[in-house]
């Protein structure tokens, strides 16, 4: 139910300002500075996150409902370009007092129900506009990479945080911000 709830921000943000987004946050400037806002912010949450606590019980069973919510919130932020909606949720929950590990569990858990809505209603224009034809297969081949190829990066990242920190992200983050800058320069000759 936390998971429904925690979706709810995003589905509310993203139906009505799709357009807004596309059309007026697409410029490289914007995106380089947001990617280095959050790249930045996402280096202090890791450095302040909780560890582990011990317990039999399941970690993401003690997510409350202020921190899922928060991470909802999160997740609308990300529809801004230039968010990582994985990054910005995992952040979140690092905020929260979350430890990495059940951070990064309820940002994927948390990003499914949300991706799939998406993806049906961008299935639906393709459908209502008659693109979708003998492309069928093609279409449930990708589809099927892609859940497969996304479990296990996720069962890779989750792992991965269990010990180690999100520090070579933030790297990867700035790096991004440099190469965009770059470009803008080499744009504007």
């Amino acid at each position: 139910m936390l998971i429904v709830v925690a979706t709810v921000p995003a589905a509310l943000a993203g139906i009505p300002f799709e357009d807004v987004i596309e059309r007026q946050l697409r410029s490289p400037a914007f995106v380089a500075s947001w990617s280095a806002w959050w790249a930045i912010l996402m280096g202090i949450a890791d450095r302040q996150a909780s560890r582990p606590r011990p317990g039999a019980a399941d970690p993401l069973l003690r997510v409350t409902w202020l921190q899922g919510f928060g991470i909802g919130l999160a997740q609308a932020i990300a529809l801004i370009p230039g968010t990582s909606r994985s990054g910005v949720t995992i952040t979140a929950g690092l905020i929260g007092g979350l430890d990495r590990s059940t951070a990064a569990q309820f940002a994927f858990l948390l990003g499914i129900p949300i991706t799939a809505g998406a993806a049906g209603i961008k299935t639906l224009d393709l459908v209502r506009d008659g693109a979708m034809g003998a492309d069928v297969g093609v279409l449930i081949a990708a589809f099927a990479g892609a859940a497969v190829s996304g479990w296990l990066a996720v069962w890779f990242l989750v792992n991965y945080l269990r010990q180690r920190s999100l520090l070579p992200f933030v790297f990867y983050r700035l790096a991004l911000v440099a190469v965009i800058l770059s470009l803008i320069g080499v744009e504007r000759r």
